[in-house]
């Protein structure tokens, strides 16, 4: 140690080892200076030009690991130039980074819900690990997966082909099938947290919050929980034994409810403010919008709300044979078709648009048609009077004119252009309102519904939070309130750990340029559908009209996913650079390169697409395996590794070592099983022995639930890789469906892995088999 130097580095005195380059120093006393094509056992490379340091006395930034350290040097490791260069040099790597961090279906979710993750785990047959995977994220994936308008769906890039995803149908598979999953909540805080309101938004807060161990107290003005879930969408669409189900599970994990609790009359915001750590208000949008008409206090009309929550009470309501209900969004529908369950014989939905124009599911108004629901669009109510025995309803005639804010055509009047139409009732689903007793410290917006700061749900009152229908931009959908739930929980855990933090989505490289042209080759498969119930069946009962899939036909379904996330999204080591030093807006563009996926190998991918040419995997397999498997192939913004002359992996000499696989900083190479999707999953980790022969290797095995993700040598120069493939593969249960070129070649790789294995080497994939099951 005699030799050693001292340095200073960021105003610290630290010791140096003047026989190694700078960057690993300071790796070693453990300040972290970012890198992509550095690792210690080889031969310096700076390729990256991401460990800039700036040396006193040079008027130029360093890279760290092409400098050695000196007596006396100073150094600094995080000013605002080498943030700047290094956002800069994150930009320029993306500018031909041809990849999504995440699958569009999980960045169109509001809950950022791994639709790719539980469909493939799926796809494998592991739906109790679908299930805990999706209960990450959506505490009540049974009623979701029911009524969802599904955004994820519209973004689907499989619709390119033929069909999007059933994402909903495959969430409600695994759903369904485990509806005794509980999660375990963390150890009790001693922290106690007010829930106003039991419906989504209250519901996923308390959730959320029993989960990182706070006690939970929901309050619930209804009898029964469930919010707009119970009282706003009707049995056949979702029925309330299933509700009923998931809100036990919140129950069955120590959230407290108590009912006929209203606020500003049974309770006070003052009172839970004094008794409770923190007060979240998720109080809903209760109020129907009225029709904004002459006569719209009329007895006959009835407000959207208001009359599918006196349908869903059981309470008697008299509609008469005609009934006419005015909107266009899932609320009218919802409306319109409880009309004709409640024995309506003419019921016509009017819309000031056309049809193309309605907000509400294509399949929801489908299948108003086939119940009977009549249609009259661009029409406005203008009028409501008293005829014989009737309401009169008069209707002013649209036309389209320009696209308003939303983007759709604004209706504009056709002067003198009325008609007269005569109803029993008029149901005017058009909107609803937030009830404000009880809120009267509480700031509000110009909409009227409560002023929450977006990133933290917080009120102008401290301590308290609010989230759903009732904040900011009023209501939407139920997924949209079960992301404030849960994101506000997250907001409110900070807050009771002493330190409020923003909730942010992160960054994430995104392709949005993708086309049809992008997709990979694939036949075309239109999705699975299920078989709806009859219309003369459904039309006269509350009974459930959509069958959950079977095994058969989820597995089916899943297995058309096209997998657009990146599935090593949680082991990049790219992607936190990005949320460090934010390259977004830099705006740099490169060439793109066109590359192919290379499946040829049984254990390991490539996708050059995510290539950084960083070029650990070709000196990996150089100067430590002693193969050349890989060199550069083109120029510029053209070039990638590539096997010689161009073949796939699997035709190559390589020895399936894994090494290049664990050198890749961002997942272009990658570890794979031969038969099913390979999702982006959050493992555990644990040791075991390799069980394969005599010399019982240490193995340290990757998981998430019963799935066994990988399995890595603890001192892989020491060790076969045997255990690295046979491990996962025992793991599944359909070996038995990989085709004759399968099995042989993964027979022949295992075998070309196997030159420390300390026994008889199996002769044939049989032999395989027979050694997993040993």
């Amino acid at each position: 140690m005699s030799n050693m130097v001292k340095i200073k580095v960021n105003g610290r005195e630290v010791t140096a080892d003047p026989s190694l380059n700078l960057l690993q120093n300071l790796l070693n006393n453990g300040i972290f200076v970012p890198n992509l094509c550095y690792r210690k056992e080889l031969e310096a490379y700076g390729g990256c030009g991401l460990c800039l340091v700036e040396i006193k006395g040079s008027p130029k930034l360093v890279r760290a690991c092409n400098a050695m350290p000196a007596e006396g040097m100073e150094i600094e490791t995080d000013t605002d130039r080498i943030r700047q260069s290094r956002r800069f040099t994150l930009a320029l790597i993306l500018s031909d980074h041809k990849a999504d961090c995440i699958a569009p279906c999980k960045r169109a979710c509001p809950t950022n819900q791994d639709a790719q993750g539980y469909i493939g785990l799926i796809s494998a047959g592991k739906d109790r690990d679908a299930m805990a995977l999706i209960m990450r994220d959506n505490p009540l994936p049974m009623s979701i997966g029911r009524v969802c308008p599904h955004p994820c769906e519209s973004a689907c890039r499989r619709q390119l082909a033929d069909e999007p995803i059933s994402i909903c149908h495959l969430k409600r598979y695994a759903a369904d099938k485990n509806t005794d999953y509980i999660p375990e909540c963390a150890e009790d805080t001693g922290k106690r947290v007010a829930v106003v309101g039991a419906g989504p938004a209250g519901l996923s807060a308390a959730y959320f919050l029993r989960l990182k161990g706070h006690k939970v107290t929901v309050f619930e003005a209804q009898e029964k929980a469930g919010g707009m879930l119970r009282y706003g969408i009707p049995a056949y669409r979702l029925p309330k034994d299933v509700l009923d189900k998931e809100i036990e599970r919140i129950e069955k994990m120590g959230a407290e409810f108590k009912y006929g609790q209203k606020l500003g009359k049974d309770i006070s915001l003052s009172s839970l403010k004094k008794e409770y750590d923190a007060v979240f208000l998720a109080v809903g949008a209760w109020k129907s919008s009225s029709l904004g008409c002459d006569g719209e206090d009329h007895p006959n009309v009835l407000g959207g709300i208001d009359f599918l929550y006196k349908a869903a009470n059981g309470e008697e309501v008299k509609l008469g044979k005609r009934v006419a209900v005015v909107g266009g969004g899932n609320t009218a529908i919802d409306a319109a078709r409880t009309a004709r369950r409640l024995g309506a014989e003419d019921v016509t939905l009017i819309y000031r648009r056309t049809r193309a124009e309605m907000p509400a599911e294509k399949i929801e108004i489908e299948e108003a048609q086939e119940e009977g629901v009549n249609f009259k669009f661009l029409a406005v109510p203008i009028a409501v009077c008293d005829g014989e025995s009737c309401v009169l309803l008069n209707l002013q005639q649209m036309t389209l004119g320009e696209p308003d804010a939303t983007g759709r055509c604004a209706p504009v009047p056709i002067e003198g252009a009325v008609d007269v139409e005569s109803f029993d009732t008029v149901i005017a689903a058009i909107g609803q309102r937030v009830l404000l007793d009880g809120l009267d410290d509480i700031e509000l917006t110009k909409r009227g519904t409560i002023e929450v700061d977006p990133e933290t749900y917080a009120t102008n009152i401290e301590g308290v939070f609010a989230g759903g229908d009732a904040v900011n931009r009023g209501p939407d959908i139920a997924v949209s309130a079960i992301a404030h739930g849960k994101n506000a929980a997250a907001a409110i855990n900070s807050y009771l750990e002493d330190e409020l933090k923003p909730v942010r989505k992160p960054f994430y490289v995104e392709r949005r340029d993708f086309t049809e042209k992008d997709l990979p080759e694939i036949e075309k498969e239109p999705r699975v559908k299920v078989t709806i119930t009859e219309p003369e069946k459904r039309v006269n009962n509350f009974k459930e009209i959509a069958p959950c899939y079977t095994e058969d036909e989820a597995i089916k379904e899943a297995s058309r996913c096209l997998e657009c996330g990146c599935s090593y999204l949680y082991d990049c080591r790219l992607l936190p650079l990005l949320q460090e030093y934010d390259p977004a807006g830099l705006g740099i563009k490169g060439t793109m390169r066109d590359s192919k996926v290379d499946k040829s190998h049984p254990f390991i991918y490539r996708d050059n697409k995510k290539c950084i040419l960083c070029g650990l995997c070709i000196r990996t397999c150089a100067e430590l395996v002693g193969k050349n498997v890989y060199g550069y192939n083109g120029r510029g913004f053209e070039t990638e590794p590539e096997c010689a002359f161009g073949i796939g992996l699997g035709e190559s000499q390589c020895i399936t070592c894994g090494a290049c696989v664990r050198a890749c900083p961002t997942g272009a190479i990658q570890s794979r099983l031969p038969f099913e999707k390979t999702p982006a999953l959050q493992f555990e980790t644990k040791t075991m022995e390799c069980p394969y022969c005599e010399k019982k290797c240490l193995l340290s095995v990757d998981y998430f639930g019963s799935r066994i993700l990988k399995s890595n040598p603890l001192v892989p120069p020491k060790a076969c890789n045997v255990g690295k493939y046979l491990v996962p593969l025992s793991a599944y249960e359909n070996l038995d469906k990989l085709t004759k070129e399968q099995k042989e070649a993964i027979y022949r790789r295992i075998k070309d892995a196997s030159a420390k294995f300390e026994g008889e080497f199996p002769a044939d994939f049989e032999g395989l088999i027979k050694l997993i099951k040993k």
